[in-house]
């Protein structure tokens, strides 16, 4: 809900601001569901979304600063320490198992830069933020194109992402939660900078 609200509003030309709101409360009374699926529930309606809209964002380019109301939180402590180690290891396993799904949905040109990152240390783990914006375009071409059955494509996504996210927290441990900013910001250039290969592609 919250991604279609954000994508009409911002395709329908409304007058998009941010507005801190703290954390999000979570009942977890319930049984979860697994990060595959959450992704699922996540990443379809985004790719849904693009196709409904490519009239809009196909002709955009660059982005804007997005206004502030109200000032963000203080951060939180953290209520624990993710493993990084266990998601490099699952990067590392989806690398070695899903690697005939991903040759069906990304060009080699992005499985050869990612081999490499499976002989890489948690203490040196890196994956790129345009490493990461390729992937998820190449995802998103295949989503397009309907290379495999939608939901299976996307849960084929899941070590990519606990990869990069490995990534991220290296990252963002090295800087000041001031500064954290800084890492996001890398990432949402990273995707633009790709944007003209998603658009070459989405056919």
């Amino acid at each position: 809900m919250e991604i279609w609200l954000t994508a009409t509003a911002a395709v329908g030309d409304a007058r998009l601001v941010e507005v801190p709101v703290g954390p999000r409360p979570v009942d977890t009374s319930g049984p979860q569901p697994d990060l595959a699926t959450t992704l699922v529930r996540t990443v379809v309606p985004l790719f849904a979304l693009m196709e409904r809209d490519r009239a809009r964002w196909e002709e955009v380019a660059g982005s804007r600063v997005v206004p502030r109301v109200g000032d963000a939180p203080p951060p939180r402590p953290d209520a624990g320490t993710p493993s990084i180690e266990r998601m490099i290891g699952a990067f590392k396993l989806g690398l070695k198992d899903l690697l005939p799904i991903w040759e069906q949905v990304m060009p080699e040109a992005t499985l050869g830069r990612l081999y490499p990152l499976a002989l890489l240390g948690a203490d040196e783990f890196t994956f790129p933020p345009e490493l990461w914006a390729r992937a998820v375009i190449d995802f998103a071409v295949a989503y397009h194109e309907r290379r495999l059955a939608r939901d299976h494509l996307v849960r084929a996504l899941t070590p990519l992402y606990l990869g990069r996210v490995a990534a991220f927290l290296g990252e963002a441990r090295a800087r000041t939660p001031a500064r954290l900013g800084e890492v996001l910001e890398r990432v949402g250039e990273a995707f633009e900078a790709e944007k003209p290969h998603l658009v070459d592609r989405w056919r």
